[in-house]
């Protein structure tokens, strides 16, 4: 019988600590589809504190039989009005696949869209692409074009299946494409090949 996940707000510097010490030694044991992390650990620790000092409900702790069994941690994307990038999704090894990341994932984004945030992004990694599916996430890459490129060349390397959501021509371009959802792993490998000469970002995103 699965026993009973709480989940709970990290409201001060303790808490802050206890996960984040969960979040070090079960993301350093084993790398799994429910442990993620895409930021420095001083810069997670640093939103950390800045989620506490704006009292921003943006960070959960899973708790079974009072110890820390999994957390989440979300900041705001200060140029990307509405939308959040989760730098860590992180559950104990010996518990993956029970639906503790789930319910995670599920409880930030009820209180995230309390707060007026509508849109989640985080990095793809190979082992989290199914995860995220399962999820409702949709799968986009970022373009920035640089010399001695240009949009033309970018768009003659995109496949003709990827939809052109958003083109901005500036000081910088940047191209935005939504991916097929069927995407796998291999293809998404493949894909990083095919854009090697090219400043891209593959992210996942979700809007709740």
């Amino acid at each position: 019988m699965m026993r009973s996940v709480k989940i709970v707000p990290i409201n001060d510097l303790e808490e802050m600590h206890d996960a984040f010490n969960f979040f070090k030694a079960s993301f350093f044991q084993t790398v799994q589809t429910e442990n993620i992390a895409f930021l420095p650990l001083s810069e997670i620790y640093q939103a950390m504190v800045y989620n506490m000092e704006a009292k921003r409900k943006l960070q959960f702790m899973a708790l079974m039989d009072g110890k820390v069994a999994g957390c989440i941690i979300c900041q705001p994307i200060d140029d990307d009005k509405g939308a959040l990038f989760m730098p860590v999704l992180a559950v104990n090894h010996d518990l993956r696949g029970a639906g503790i990341a789930s319910k995670l994932l599920h409880h930030l984004e009820q209180r995230a869209a309390k707060q007026g945030y509508f849109r989640l992004k985080v990095k793809n990694t190979a082992t989290s692409l199914n995860f995220f599916r399962k999820n409702g996430f949709e799968p986009f890459v970022y373009l920035k074009v640089s010399s001695p490129y240009t949009l033309t060349d970018v768009k003659e390397a995109v496949s003709k299946e990827w939809i052109l959501v958003e083109e901005h021509v500036g000081t910088m371009v940047e191209v935005k494409f939504m991916l097929p959802s069927s995407f796998t792993e291999r293809e998404i490998r493949a894909l990083k090949k095919k854009l090697k000469n090219f400043d891209y970002e593959i992210l996942f995103e979700k809007r709740f």
